[in-house]
């Protein structure tokens, strides 16, 4: 392979056209154990989350938790948790129609070792009926921290509630996958052989300008 062969192969690995992983994903997951939390039908129960603990200074690009089936309508959300309740909400999804797996890509920041709450609500959703239970995972998985639900009156914003988690002592079933903000290895290893194939190039250049003088 000639030089300007080289050249070319350098510039599109630099562009980013050769296919590599610039972000290293980090992912929370568990699997259930057969306990069920009580339905969202149930008086004061209009909002089911899972707390955990950002593993990352990045960003959450998604998270899913899991009914075992449907509730009409509800929506999605990510606050920030405080201990004993929700300190902020800092995600909404839009109302979407309930399902047994309900997936949402907030792609929100987060920091690491700080807790927030990833949730499913239908307080204040139009359409909402039905009820329905949610899998859980039992305790003592690592990276998740408890399950949780808001038991506020009923008409309140899931935003004000207070959490309690001690009601069911299981985790949610629950995923979410994180990203940093700092290139993999491989892809510094791409960096640095670009940027020395371009010394390497201007190196090339001047010794032949040289040369010919």
């Amino acid at each position: 392979m000639n030089i300007k062969a080289i050249g070319v192969v350098i510039f599109f690995a630099l562009a980013g056209f050769v296919p590599q992983q610039a972000f290293a994903d980090i992912v929370l997951s568990n699997t259930p154990d057969g306990q069920r939390a009580s339905p969202f039908g149930t008086p004061n129960t209009t909002t089911y989350g899972e707390i955990f603990t950002a593993p990352i200074t990045g960003e959450l690009i998604s998270f899913t938790l899991h009914l075992n089936g449907t509730v009409g309508n509800l929506i999605g959300g990510v606050g920030v948790w405080n201990g004993g309740g929700v300190s902020s909400v800092i995600y909404t999804s839009p109302q979407t129609a309930s399902a047994t797996t309900n997936t949402f890509a907030p792609n929100i920041s987060v920091v690491s070792g700080v807790e927030y709450v990833a949730f499913l609500s239908v307080d204040g959703v139009s359409g909402a009926s039905g009820t329905t239970t949610m899998p859980t995972a039992g305790n003592g998985v690592v990276g998740i921290d408890g399950f949780a639900f808001n038991n506020a009156s009923a008409g309140s914003t899931y935003a004000n509630n207070t959490w309690d988690g001690n009601f069911p002592a299981a985790n949610a079933l629950f995923s979410a996958t994180f990203t940093t903000s700092v290139p993999e290895p491989s892809t510094w290893a791409m960096l640095l052989l670009g940027f020395a194939g371009i010394g390497f190039m201007a190196y090339r250049r001047s010794h032949k300008g040289a040369a010919f003088a």
